[in-house]
């Protein structure tokens, strides 16, 4: 689990390294599948080793609180996503994010008209399907949808929170995953030890 969680912060901080619009789709993706399984490993491998702190805390105390860990586990997870969720969305709300790219359709949201792409304040896109590849009929056909675009600054706060807040606390939980003392080995004997009270 140390492992994950340090490997998971050093590709965390490369991607927070790496200037907006400088990587290919390519490594883009190859990065992102490796985020990827080491996110899913941070996910299952904390419930295998409360499983094992929970036998570890029966052997000294004589309970079984599966229940009591369990709920402690739930509620500390709902408190963080709570302050995950609100703090990044106050954050890019004071600076300057606009739903939408202050556009009144385009980029996922429907347009009135079938051959709108986006309907925005300083440009509007025509096209003869409103897909999201359709060809552009007037002005530069490569253009941005200017709905897809934000203030420097809410861009910033995002790729903190999203990927360097992560960083950090990847690194954070290293620290005690690194010293936890229970192993495969110490594991086994808890277990065995376990079943010998319960056999006397």
């Amino acid at each position: 689990l140390a492992t994950t969680c340090v490997v998971e912060a050093l590709l965390f901080a490369v991607a927070f390294a790496i200037p907006p619009g400088a990587m290919a789709d390519g490594p883009l993706y190859i990065l992102c599948a490796c985020v990827g399984f080491g996110m899913a490993a941070s996910y299952v491998l904390p419930d295998a080793l409360l499983a094992d702190i929970i036998d570890y805390d029966e052997l000294h105390t004589g309970l079984r609180s599966e229940g009591l860990y369990t709920v402690v586990e739930s509620n500390l997870q709902q408190y963080a996503e709570i302050v995950g969720g609100v703090v990044p969305s106050l954050v890019a709300y004071f600076a300057g994010f606009q739903s939408l790219g202050g556009c009144s359709c385009g980029c996922g949201a429907k347009c009135d008209a079938d051959y709108l792409r986006w309907s925005c304040p300083a440009d509007v896109g025509y096209a003869c399907t409103d897909g999201f590849g359709a060809t552009l009929l007037y002005g530069e056909p490569d253009r941005a949808a200017p709905c897809t675009v934000q203030p420097e600054g809410v861009q910033w706060s995002f790729r903190v929170f999203f990927l360097a807040v992560p960083a950090a606390c990847y690194l954070l939980a290293a620290i005690p995953a690194w010293k936890l003392p229970i192993s495969s080995h110490s594991h086994r004997a808890i277990v065995a030890q376990l079943r010998a009270r319960e056999a006397a």
